[in-house]
């Protein structure tokens, strides 16, 4: 009963909840998000000797620190910002709440770890709770487009499509047979497909030929032919899967051409546009420190959807400068990690956040799952390494 109500369970649910409520009703998910704030806050603030000389974790803490400056400034500005395109105003304090509710879990999870609340176990009890959670807020997702249309077309483009393939990673966790690992995956690449979202079928494609091309690797012995056969069989089938999809379904067959012939829903035209901007039109103290957050709606229709962009125009240089080190010092956790398995979820899960980085916005969408595997694997690291050392110690 104590493990049912254990700290981390008890996150995971908030956030479990928050995700499916936060697509249909604010009423519920203000007051969820309140309390899971209260919770994340708790252990960024009271727990810093336990993550501050993590070398990822230092990277964050910069990134968080930027973020955090230039979200209070906005909140002193008192500026008004609109998304033009959906003609709808975007509340100063969203810049904060954005960042705070994608890039901040990963140190509660990184802690919980440490404590011994998450472990391998857990993530694959709560694999199949994620799965549901998610399909869930799919379906509603899409009754919420359905009813807002006034073309009364049936065929949309679902963000949760990224949500469900950031789920890969955590498959590398879970302690089921291999055919209940395959059937998580197949459902999770049924969904990133039916999403219609081309860039989550592109991210979520290549790291699922990751996690096969690994799991081939892991395997051993006699597992070896049994593992390549399953991989076959899981692609076979995928591939009679697509044909049949491409043939029936019309919308999805017009995005898959519409990418072959180089129609990316003018992300060119938008990121030449922001590029010009911060090359002829900003100041040189803009170019070094940004414009202020959120100023891509101030001369643009929407956000940027390239982490690289955006930070460019609202943060200058010196935003672009703090995200490089995220990723350098991420790239350095990733090389210095040692457990096989460890290092290959937490390579999956990069993977998929610098992708989504170009195409995208990523800082402020990592999602739930991806805060979760990179927390975890980063604590993993750090307990591997001071079992090492407590190993050496009793060997002296």
């Amino acid at each position: 009963m104590n493990r049912i109500f254990s700290v981390s369970n008890i996150y995971l649910a908030l956030w479990c909840l928050f995700n499916v409520t936060f697509a249909t009703s604010n009423m519920v998910s203000r007051p969820l998000f309140v309390v899971i704030a209260a919770i994340t806050a708790y252990y960024i603030v009271f727990n810093y000797k336990d993550y501050k000389r993590n070398l990822y974790m230092s990277g964050l803490v910069l990134l968080l620190v930027m973020f955090f400056a230039y979200g209070v400034e906005l909140i002193l500005s008192g500026k008004v910002y609109y998304i033009e395109f959906v003609n709808k105003k975007v509340d100063n304090p969203v810049y904060l709440i954005t960042v705070f509710k994608s890039l901040c879990p990963i140190i509660p999870f990184y802690i919980l770890t440490k404590k011994g609340y998450i472990s391998e176990k857990t993530i694959s009890i709560w694999v199949p709770i994620f799965l549901l959670t998610t399909g869930v807020t799919y379906a509603l997702t899409y009754e919420k487009m359905l009813m807002e249309s006034m073309t009364g077309r049936t065929d949309f483009v679902n963000n949760q499509g990224y949500m469900f393939a950031s789920i890969i990673p955590l498959i590398f966790f879970v302690q089921r047979k291999t055919w209940v690992k395959y059937l998580y995956v197949a459902i999770i690449m049924a969904f990133v497909f039916m999403s219609m979202k081309r860039g989550a079928i592109i991210i979520g494609a290549l790291c699922l030929l990751y996690y096969l091309r690994n799991q081939l690797k892991l395997s051993q012995g006699s597992q070896k032919p049994f593992v390549v056969i399953s991989v076959l069989l899981f692609l076979g089938i995928g591939f009679v899967f697509l044909s049949r999809y491409f043939a029936n379904n019309s919308f999805f067959a017009s995005r898959v051409l519409d990418t072959l012939e180089g129609n990316t829903s003018h992300r060119d035209e938008i990121y030449g546009f922001f590029w010009k901007y911060y090359m002829n039109n900003a100041s040189f103290i803009q170019q070094l420190f940004g414009c202020g957050a959120n100023y891509t709606l101030s001369i643009g229709e929407n956000y940027a959807h390239n982490d690289w962009l955006e930070l460019l125009i609202n943060n200058g240089l010196l935003g672009v400068i703090c995200y490089f080190i995220y990723w350098i010092r991420a790239y350095k956790q990733y090389d210095a990690t040692a457990e096989s398995v460890v290092k290959y979820a937490l390579c999956c899960a990069l993977i998929f956040a610098f992708l989504k980085s170009f195409i995208s916005m990523s800082y402020g969408d990592i999602g739930t799952y991806l805060a979760l595997c990179i927390g975890y694997c980063v604590a993993r690291n750090d307990m591997f390494k001071q079992n090492l050392i407590n190993e050496n110690k009793l060997s002296i």
